[in-house]
């Protein structure tokens, strides 16, 4: 191959490579930069229940089991359960990984890692983890599927994380629950709730997210749960480094 040549397969690959990215991400984050309320994380860090609430652990929520899950040549650990998903698989196409099992947990052996990375010199990957799963019968960049099967509706949910901000980057946690409309077609939302913060926290640190309520009179079939690094990184404005440590993820019902 001439010079001329390689210079288009790089090309070519990078414009595979960012399309691919750019589809990934906007499907996650298509519903959360609409969302305008903020909540502000509870920094009093105790477990002190009582007979009016009913506390669920989303499934893996504590990040202690974990699987190595292989893709081709590649293979990177994932929590066991695969009710959480990442942009680990933009892997197969040379990606860095964002999303990592780490030992420093707030309790038991494990928590999970998200960190913005540079891929190249030409792209910035946020760290995220969502709840959903790649659909391997679709197509690459339209097989990501977002949300989990859910039917309760919570006041909260709640966890405890960890932020390394670089330059002032923004973290997000966010969290909806939303119903198919089979006379739309659509999904409508019926309750969210999501913080942001650039601040550095060294500490694991409790943060409670209480469900803003649209819709009353009928209940979610999915609940949506999303954690990002870096608010901007779907313009690939992410700072490389930011890094964020989340664990125990629960959520909060009220006991009727």
């Amino acid at each position: 191959l001439t010079s001329k040549q390689h210079h288009m397969i790089s090309l070519n690959k990078l414009y595979f490579n960012k399309s691919i990215f750019i589809s990934l991400l906007a499907g996650i984050t298509l519903s959360l930069f609409s969302c305008q309320t903020e909540d502000e994380p509870d920094d009093n860090d105790n477990n002190d229940q009582n007979n009016d609430v009913i506390i669920e652990a989303l499934s893996d929520g504590n990040f202690e089991n974990w699987t190595t899950q292989v893709e081709g040549e590649v293979s990177f650990e994932v929590p066991e359960s695969g009710w959480w998903t990442s942009l680990n698989m933009l892997a197969t196409v040379g990606s860095p990984l964002t999303m990592t099992k780490s030992e420093d947990a707030h309790s038991g052996n494990y928590a999970v890692q998200l960190e913005t990375v540079a891929w190249g010199d030409q792209l910035t990957i946020p760290g995220i983890i969502a709840s959903g799963y790649f659909d391997t019968n679709q197509p690459i960049a339209e097989n990501l599927m977002l949300g989990r099967p859910y039917s309760g509706t919570p006041t909260m949910l709640t966890g405890y994380y960890k932020y390394f901000s670089a330059e002032q980057d923004t973290l997000v946690i966010y969290t909806s629950l939303t119903k198919f409309n089979t006379e739309t077609n659509q999904r409508d939302t019926i309750a969210e709730a999501n913080f942001t913060s650039d601040q550095t926290v060294d500490t694991y640190t409790k943060f409670e997210l209480f469900y803003d309520y649209y819709i009353t009179d009928q209940q979610p079939d999915t609940i949506n749960v999303l954690f990002l690094t870096s608010i901007s990184g779907q313009e690939f404005l992410g700072h490389v480094g930011s890094r964020m440590l989340i664990d125990d993820i629960e959520i909060v019902s009220a006991n009727d």
